[in-house]
């Protein structure tokens, strides 16, 4: 499906703004969903689950669609960044 140029570039600002949260808030969903996977659609935290597939599941059950939905495993684990 194509889209619009407007419509990209709202979108593309969403998902920045989404990328954004679930950097800086790393630490509190370690806290709440520690060895989980979430989705995050603007900006909010939708969906969740021990499972990428519950994860996805979820998200169609709601309408979500899963070109916009950011999803991310939740680990306890320190990164390791190999330079």
């Amino acid at each position: 499906m194509l889209r619009r140029p407007a419509v990209l570039a709202k979108n593309l600002g969403e998902f920045r703004q989404t990328a954004r949260i679930l950097s800086s808030r790393r630490a509190n969903f370690i806290k709440k969903y520690p060895k989980c996977w979430i989705g995050l659609y603007r900006s909010q935290v939708l969906v969740s689950g021990k499972t990428l597939s519950d994860v996805l599941s979820q998200a169609d059950e709601k309408g979500i669609p899963r070109a916009d939905l950011l999803v991310r495993f939740i680990d306890n684990e320190d990164r390791v960044l190999i330079v």
